[in-house]
């Protein structure tokens, strides 16, 4: 089984896309100024035809005028409404980065030890500033000349188009073959942007560490050696930025050249056709200054990728304090390894994976590992560092209670408080509606024996639910985990103290009541275990065999022999 390391992932990008939704009017005014400041600097150049033609066909020079007023008042009208522009989305970078710094504070606020144990003071400092301040240089600069590139670019090929189609083709020809060309270039960029970030990262905890130890230091007369220390980082920061530096001026040497090739070709063959009467000199002139026109935003195109490759790398870095995004319901375990307060190991290098929506059984004796298991995977003990995954995540990256939230469980021994039966079905879940909670007691085959009760749903039920039987109590618990329809359900031997029909009408109601729910059901009861896609055999703390029913039964090994012995004990006790 592959192990899914899941540190980095395409879907990150779209999270950071997510924090916009709160600044989508601004995000839509400053789109539509961006539009107009636009329209406003292609009108220029095909004002400046109009006059050159107009002269050429010998108009009064007076009418001049007209034409030089009109470029002024568009040069000035659009540099206004692009300042405006600018100030919205630039107000947007800084909207979005107060969202993600006080997400990101809430985040730490909740993480558990083992996050703060493996990772440094000064990387989680370098984390809040440098990097956000990455976050918000891609989302403002960076998202501005970006949208403003592609608005010139559709406008300006559009209004060159219009002039000469031809002419336009030899202009463009050579961006497309350059930007596949770039590819590479591109992901050295974000490579070396990451491990900026992350050198940084380290200079901010050294710089941590000696002044919040600046007495050690001197008492025990390492000043040299932490200078000498601090050197290698420094050095290594400034070998990796004057390398980030080198490539995106190589970046933007070859847009001002493709550039200049291509107003060299233009000049020629244009030249030609107007000498030719193939094209007037207004429209040369015009198509020249759109060319022109195009110039800026080639050349930025190489400061907008490096923008957006160090922006994304500091996001990666950001979001990796905690994953924010749905759970989907993969669990992955990986050489898990266990020991209670240095005890022997209960769990011995433990893999399995459930997929999404798997109903899996796992069964297996007293003492090989199950509960121990299942106290790992809902976070209730600390799992081993990429050990336990949660959609690829290992679980550490996660808020303490992020794992209780994705996971419901319902243990073995169902605890119930002195509280009507509705409150204990609803415990579990945010104040859900009656219809939810009556539909997770249908599920768990309980609704028509709380309907008997005297007072049917709010019937009190008494301190640890002593007036009802062990498997009303169970059924109540059952009910409990699901009502919140988690993606991640996990029975713990629950179904033991209820009757095989029971048992299997439950499971078969969990089915319906999500198929796109993961269910993992501990049980040593092998009854149960037959209705499930998959079932895992646990023995001395490892997974040792694996498959359905048939399967395992037809292989003679440890599954049957357990449900041949629980058959010839259910025997005995029908004697």
């Amino acid at each position: 089984m592959a192990k899914t390391k899941g540190n980095k992932g395409p879907y990150s990008m779209w999270e950071l896309a997510g924090y916009l939704k709160n600044f989508q009017g601004r995000l839509a005014g400053g789109f539509i100024l961006l539009m107009a400041a636009n329209a406003l600097a292609i009108t220029i150049p095909w004002i400046l035809k109009g006059a050159i033609e107009g002269l050429r066909k010998g108009s009064p020079t007076d009418l001049l005028l007209w034409p030089a007023l009109a470029i002024a008042a568009a040069a000035v009208f659009q540099a206004v409404v692009r300042i405006f522009s600018r100030h919205m989305f630039l107000g947007v970078s800084r909207g979005v980065e107060y969202d993600i710094r006080t997400e990101l504070f809430r985040r730490l606020q909740s993480l558990s030890p083992a996050f703060f144990q493996k990772t440094t003071t000064g990387d989680i400092m370098s984390r809040a500033t440098n990097d956000l301040n990455a976050v918000r240089m891609l989302l403002g600069p960076g998202v501005t000349h970006g949208l403003n590139s592609i608005i010139v670019y559709l406008f300006v090929v559009s209004a060159m188009a219009a002039i000469s189609l031809t002419l336009t083709l030899f202009a463009v020809i050579l961006f497309p073959l350059w930007i596949l060309g770039m590819r590479r270039f591109f992901r050295s960029l974000n490579e070396i942007s990451r491990q900026s970030q992350e050198t940084l990262g380290d200079i901010s905890t050294h710089i941590h560490e000696n002044l919040s130890g600046m007495m050690v230091v001197k008492l025990f007369v390492q000043e040299d050696h932490e200078r000498r220390a601090f050197g290698r980082l420094n050095d290594a920061y400034l070998e990796l930025t004057a390398r980030h530096a080198r490539l995106r001026a190589f970046i933007f040497g070859l847009m001002t050249a493709l550039g200049g090739v291509g107003a060299l070709v233009i000049l020629y063959l244009g030249g030609r056709w107007v000498i030719a009467g193939d094209i007037t000199l207004g429209a040369f002139v015009a198509f020249n200054s759109y060319l022109a026109m195009l110039l800026w935003p080639t050349i930025a195109l190489g400061w907008i990728i490096g923008l957006f490759q160090q922006g994304k790398a500091s996001w990666e870095r950001t979001v990796g304090v905690e994953p924010s995004r749905p759970v989907r319901g993969e669990i992955e375990v990986w050489g898990l390894r266990f020991a209670y307060d240095g005890g022997p190991d209960v769990l011995k290098g433990l893999s399995f994976r459930l997929s999404p929506g798997e109903k899996v059984a796992m069964v297996g004796g007293i003492g090989s590992g199950k509960s121990t298991l299942v106290r790992l995977l809902t976070g209730l003990l600390p799992a081993p560092v990429e050990t336990v995954f949660l959609d690829g995540m290992d679980v550490n990256r996660y808020s303490h209670e992020a794992p209780r939230k994705a996971v419901a469980l319902v243990p073995q021994d169902p605890f119930l408080f002195s509280r009507t039966v509705r409150d204990n079905v609803a415990f579990g879940g945010d104040a859900p509606p009656f219809e939810a909670v009556r539909a997770a007691t249908d599920a768990a085959r309980f609704t028509v024996e709380i309907e008997q009760f005297p007072d049917g749903f709010q019937a009190m039920i008494g301190e640890r639910g002593l007036t009802l039987s062990t498997g009303q109590r169970q059924r109540t618990t059952i009910a409990r985990g699901i009502v919140e329809n988690h993606r991640i359900l996990i029975l713990d031997d629950v179904l033991s103290s209820l009757d095989a029909e029971t048992a299997r009408e439950i499971l078969e109601e969990i089915r319906r009541w999500g198929k796109d729910l993961t269910l993992l059901f501990v049980s040593h009861n092998l009854s149960a275990a037959r209705q499930a896609d998959r079932i895992l055999v646990m023995d001395d703390g490892r997974v040792v065999e694996e498959g359905t029913h048939e399967a395992l039964m037809e292989r003679g090994g440890i599954y049957a022999r357990m449900h041949e012995r629980q058959r010839l004990m259910a025997e005995l006790e029908t004697l």
